[in-house]
């Protein structure tokens, strides 16, 4: 199995179901598959490279989950970028990987100009609208918009390697010291992930999960391929410096799972109303990203002992609670 197949058992599935809520808006299984299949045939019409590898450069949105699939989808290669890095370091990582084509959100316009003269990869960005930015050697493409509720998903079919070895995603990770290492994921590697997450948290079509880590980050894109492979669904909220807001989703969406840094549960349980608050549908937390400390995790099973706690170590995971 590879990642595409994880998307296409969940339409067939799930297809009515709804896959993504961010801001009030709603995103079918059917309709994600079918925005990922116009950006696809975007895609293949760009002069790329076999296996070329394609940046995403776009916040936590229904347009970055569009964007992963379509990517892997062609065939090329996914490179999630740090969306608050400096025009340096994605120009670094831009040159290290040979990305020829990005996905890029106009909230980041500002960097885009830096970006490409630090570059001589790119062959295409692609954005929501026009940055009229690129030099004329980089080709700018309009990103195909968001299909309306009535359009129906028709399944595209392209010859495709069905080698699970081959290269699906590169994560650049700051490793210890130094420059970013980019971190090379198999399809295989990302597949056997999912499915052994699935199993341990059971998950089903029925959880839906209170997004506020990065989907650039390891840990985030975990939760996109989780939860997209359950029919579940991913509940959207980039606002987790206004803690409030966040709870007010995860109580207004009914969410049943959370997921964190330690720094987001130590927020969450000195500056917020987390302990005052009721959330009968939430049924687990899950931890990774660094050792949380003792008294958090105390803190947080004493608050809420009625929910399961997850605390995962990269591979490993412990199941407190």
């Amino acid at each position: 199995m590879k990642l595409p197949d994880l998307l296409a058992q969940a339409v067939e599935r799930y297809g009515s179901r709804i896959a993504i809520t961010h801001e009030n808006n709603h995103l079918s299984y059917e309709q994600l598959a079918a925005w990922a299949n116009n950006l696809s045939e975007q895609l293949r019409a760009l002069d790329l490279s076999s296996g070329a590898r394609i940046g995403l450069f776009l916040e936590n949105s229904s347009e970055y989950l569009a964007a992963f699939w379509a990517i892997c989808q062609s065939e090329f290669v996914i490179v999630p970028l740090d969306t608050s890095g400096s025009p340096e370091t994605i120009a670094s990582i831009i040159s290290d990987c040979d990305m020829e084509a990005i996905f890029a959100s106009p909230r980041f316009r500002r960097k885009f100009p830096d970006i490409i003269r630090r570059t001589k990869n790119l062959k295409a960005v692609i954005c929501s609208s026009p940055t009229g930015l690129e030099p004329d050697s980089i080709q700018s493409v309009l990103m195909a918009s968001m299909p309306s509720a009535t359009d129906i998903y028709a399944s595209k079919h392209h010859a495709r390697d069905d080698n699970t070895k081959s290269l699906a995603a590169i994560f650049y990770t700051s490793g210890s010291t130094g420059m970013s290492k980019g971190v090379m994921l198999s399809h295989e590697n990302l597949v056997t992930n999912t499915i052994a997450t699935l199993e341990y948290l059971d998950l089903t079509e029925n959880d839906s999960v209170m997004v506020v880590l990065p989907f650039y980050y390891i840990y985030g894109n975990s939760l996109l391929l989780t939860h997209i492979a359950a029919g579940a669904r991913l509940v959207i909220d980039n606002r987790f410096m206004y803690p409030e807001l966040i709870l007010d989703t995860m109580q207004n969406e009914k969410v049943t799972g959370f997921s964190g840094v330690p720094s987001n549960f130590t927020i969450m349980l000195g500056k917020s109303t987390l302990t005052e608050r009721e959330f009968p549908h939430l049924r687990y937390f899950t931890q990774a990203g660094g050792g949380m400390s003792p008294d958090t995790i105390r803190n947080l099973i004493e608050a809420f002992p009625d929910k399961q706690l997850f605390v995962m170590y990269g591979q490993l995971r412990r199941h407190l609670g």
